[in-house]
């Protein structure tokens, strides 16, 4: 299972560096499918934006968490190119993870907020 799943995180890294496009776009769709599944099911769409919204602020914890333990454990071999700022300086720790923690969950809104504008039986019909 391990072998697998190591598999599929290589070969998804491959797609998106290849066509970084057509992944979004791909994701876009998936997400719009998946809202329009889950109202069709009777779901309200505050419901739908949560789901949405909830996946996205994981993958945002989980990255923001590797990132800041690959920076620190990086920023010790890099200090020597660094000018005016520590190895760990938390105010330029913690504004990055604002900014990127911003933009990634502007990223999860808005295909969650599409997924609830979407007609769920023209959704389906499109499938």
């Amino acid at each position: 299972m391990i072998d697998n799943l190591s598999q599929d995180i290589r070969q998804a890294l491959r797609v998106i560096r290849r066509s970084p496009l057509a992944t979004a776009v791909s994701v876009l769709t998936l997400a719009l499918g998946i809202g329009a599944v889950t109202m069709a099911l009777g779901a309200s769409g505050g419901t739908v934006r949560q789901m949405i919204l909830r996946q996205g602020v994981a993958l945002v914890a989980g990255g923001v968490f590797i990132g800041a333990l690959a920076a620190l454990a990086l920023g010790r071999f890099l200090e020597s190119m660094l000018y005016g700022v520590s190895p760990v300086d938390p105010l330029t720790y913690t504004g990055v993870i604002v900014v990127l923690a911003a933009v990634a969950l502007l990223a999860s809104w808005i295909p969650a907020a599409r997924a609830t504008r979407v007609q769920p039986v023209a959704a389906l019909r499109e499938e």
